[in-house]
């Protein structure tokens, strides 16, 4: 696919986009889901709009409209990069802002040097401000993380207590590595603010791509990452992708060198790049989520359509002491999405659909840092109606997909 590309500055902004909020909870009968009640509440009154042009949402939460919001201040614009690369992240997107205990700001992102998407030169770029609003480099620097031919589709964390910025992304031939080698790669700073950065390469399986890595850095200095597959790499053309976990281990005292975990654990299969990383502020916990497809890697009558990547279920899996998982035994679903009942079919249709909300691409999680360390999730969620019927001769459309 072509696209025009523009060169534009980076600006320092908050962004959140939503349509589903959600808050884990133990394995659940789904018999008895309905009689839940939601897993955050939402107060206030039900409010009735009468006129069909005021703003209104599909949850009854009041509409807030604020004078002057268009044109209140959030805060000084400031400039601290360069890109032709507007498309910054495939599905989930990390964090590619963070602001640590100093006050200092830390900034990474994909920077296409020229209009050529496909094969132009492509860094992850880092910049700093410090605690006194200084700026580290020019904007038009871009000092890059890495040392590889060619990096991007990137996220950060910052290193618990020292400071340092650490960046996860993939990387095209790194140093050491096979010419036709991309995959996944990790790099940390030389000290909070300095702009020097040392890789690190997780080792993967033979003849398979691993990329579009997601991490963070436990408070007990453990690096976590996952990335997701490849599906199209040496021309295996599978629409499902292997999840592959990496732990990563350091010198408490020199985080320039790091030993990982090899092979990966194959965590799952999945069908599209959501898998995100996401250690507490006030604890060890680290959590692990993705979205696990609900078609895997046998697709049945999922093989002529598109309609597969849609047919997901949120999995998470959360460690206490900021080291091990217990994949075995202690992966947990967090929207139990309810599969299609056709034995309901000609008693109530609806339920024979199963879930008709189902989550699509793109999560994140936070543990709370005001409150009990609790970990909460945001992610959008589509319209989906499964065929509940076995044989397309029961009601004319054809498997697996009804009405869409």
């Amino acid at each position: 696919m072509l696209r025009k590309a523009w060169g534009f500055g980076l600006i320092i902004a908050l962004i959140m986009s939503a349509t589903v909020i959600a808050r884990p909870k133990e394995q659940v009968d789904p018999a008895v889901r309905a009689l839940m009640t939601p897993a955050k509440a939402i107060t206030g009154d039900v409010i009735a709009f009468p006129d069909a042009a005021a703003p209104q949402t599909a949850n009854f939460v009041p509409y807030q409209d604020i004078p002057g919001r268009d044109s209140a201040a959030f805060g000084e614009e400031m400039i601290v990069g360069y890109t032709y690369y507007d498309y910054q992240a495939n599905g989930s997107i990390g964090k590619q802002i963070a602001k640590d205990a100093s006050g200092a700001v830390h900034f990474t992102w994909m920077k296409g040097y020229t209009t050529d998407w496909n094969a132009g030169e492509r860094h992850m770029c880092f910049n700093y401000i410090d605690s006194t609003g200084v700026l580290l480099n020019e904007p038009a620097v871009g000092v890059a993380v890495d040392e590889s031919d060619r990096t991007g589709y990137g996220a950060l964390t910052v290193f618990p207590n020292s400071l340092e910025t650490v960046v996860f992304y993939h990387a095209v031939h790194p140093p050491l590595h096979p010419a036709d080698y991309t995959g996944t790669a990790q790099s940390v700073d030389f000290m909070a603010g300095f702009g020097s950065f040392a890789g690190t390469y997780p080792n993967t399986w033979p003849g398979r791509q691993m990329i579009w890595p997601k991490g963070d850095i436990s408070r007990s200095y453990f690096s976590h990452i996952i990335a997701t597959e490849n599906g199209d790499f040496n021309n295996r053309n599978q629409n499902w992708q292997a999840l592959a976990y990496w732990r990563g281990e350091t010198n408490p005292n020199n985080h320039q060198a790091w030993t990982w975990t090899d092979p990966p654990v194959n965590l799952d299969t999945a069908s599209t790049i959501s898998a995100v990383v996401s250690a507490s502020h006030t604890s060890n916990k680290v959590a692990l989520a993705w979205f696990h497809s609900r078609v895997g890697v046998d697709w049945g009558p999922w093989a002529s359509t598109w309609y597969y990547q849609r047919n997901n279920d949120i999995h998470y899996i959360v460690s206490e002491n900021g080291r091990d998982f217990d994949f075995a035994h202690n992966v947990r679903s967090l929207t139990k999405t309810l599969p299609t009942r056709p034995e309901l079919a000609d008693v109530n249709l609806n339920e024979a659909y199963g879930d008709t909300f189902r989550p699509f691409c793109d999560i994140d999680i936070q543990f709370d840092p005001w409150g009990d360390d609790d970990l909460y999730a945001v992610f959008p969620a589509s319209g989906f109606w499964e065929e509940p019927y076995a044989n397309a001769d029961d009601d004319g459309d054809t498997p697996p997909v009804d009405n869409t």
